[in-house]
């Protein structure tokens, strides 16, 4: 077999700065994948996970929110508002993370729709101890409620549509979580992997 050197001398030579094209473009891939991960790093530093399960609960049946609960929501929402750096994604997931960042926030501003004053009144207890706690007090005697004072009066759907967003602002922060754990080499898949996973935990939006 006779091999045509030049024509692989030559052919090294357009292949070469390719690879290098290639390899340059991986590295900011990567780059920006990783800054990404910091990002998500800092919002999940900022939620509490168990707060946030328990938030349906407290809406509906405690019905009586701490309001720490709010503080860093009221961060995030900040902060996507003004499109700080903090929350900009630009990474190859970017667009995932984005779309279920903002359905988390647009679900805790729906949540505030409900719980503000009349409906629910801001409050603070004393402990024995000198402690304080601040909390969102449900006030089912709100003149929101009433209907010329006709009995029963109309709550019930206030704190279904109220629990209803806390569950939304939980399955938004898990799908968040999902795409998060996504590895730089599965990007390219997101679209199918995450719709795969988001049905096998039962977290589709409908």
């Amino acid at each position: 077999m006779i091999f045509d050197w030049g024509f692989i001398k030559n052919l090294f030579y357009i292949l070469a700065p390719i690879g290098t094209i290639f390899a340059v473009y991986n590295k900011i891939v990567e780059s920006k994948f990783n800054r990404d991960l910091e990002k998500i790093i800092y919002i999940k530093s900022l939620v509490n996970e168990q707060a946030l399960v328990n938030l349906e609960y407290e809406v509906y049946q405690v019905r009586q929110v701490p309001r720490q609960q709010f503080s860093p929501f009221d961060k995030i929402s900040h902060e996507v508002k003004t499109n700080q750096e903090t929350v900009r994604f630009s990474g190859p997931l970017a667009k995932y993370l984005k779309i279920e960042l903002d359905n988390l926030i647009g679900a805790y501003l729906g949540l505030r729709e409900y719980i503000q004053v009349d409906e629910w009144l801001p409050n603070e207890h004393k402990y024995e101890d000198g402690t304080k706690f601040e909390s969102w007090d449900f006030n089912k005697n709100a003149t929101a409620f009433s209907e010329d004072d006709v009995y029963p009066k109309h709550y019930g759907k206030h704190l279904d549509d109220a629990a209803e967003q806390a569950a939304k602002m939980k399955k938004a922060f898990n799908r968040f979580q999902m795409v998060s754990e996504l590895h730089l080499f599965e990007a390219p898949f997101a679209s199918y992997l995450l719709k795969k996973r988001f049905k096998e935990f039962n977290l589709q939006n409908n």
